[in-house]
């Protein structure tokens, strides 16, 4: 059993892949074989692999396992895999302590790391925030947008 979905548009917006451009092609249930096959003594890497791609990739091999009613050999869990991504928030930290350094210049020390300190922290980044970026505007109403 194949089950058709319409490409969502935003979707489309996003990769600029239409219906049209797919309509000759072989759906995943079809060439699953071939794809585990490729990926054979692979390892695999990404940009937010492991929260989106494997996890898609993984749920498809076994929609496909279901449908089909046969085992497919693959154990994605088995295989290397590297998420640049991972890399990427371990070596530039998106938290308050990056946040301060990146808008005010200055370190938050651990000394101080307590709820007040990290109140005033926040603050001075929003109103750096604020200064360095023209289209914020000054309003919680807007911002919380």
């Amino acid at each position: 059993m194949v089950c058709l979905k319409e490409i969502n548009p935003s979707a489309q917006a996003v990769h600029g892949i239409s219906a049209d451009d797919l309509k000759d092609c072989p759906t995943f249930y079809q060439i699953t074989e071939e794809v585990v096959e490729w990926l054979d003594g692979c390892d695999l890497a990404g940009f937010n692999s492991a929260k989106f791609d494997l996890p898609m990739l993984a749920e498809e091999i076994e929609r496909v396992r279901r449908y089909k009613g046969t085992d497919i050999d693959i154990d994605l869990h088995k295989k290397k895999m590297v998420d640049v991504q991972t890399i990427f928030h371990k070596m530039e930290p998106r938290n308050l302590k990056a946040a301060y350094r990146f808008y005010c210049g200055k370190e938050l020390g651990d000394a101080a790391h307590g709820a007040q300190a990290d109140t005033l922290a926040t603050y001075e980044v929003l109103c750096s925030q604020l200064d360095r970026y023209a289209d914020l505007e000054n309003s919680v109403e807007f911002l919380s947008e």
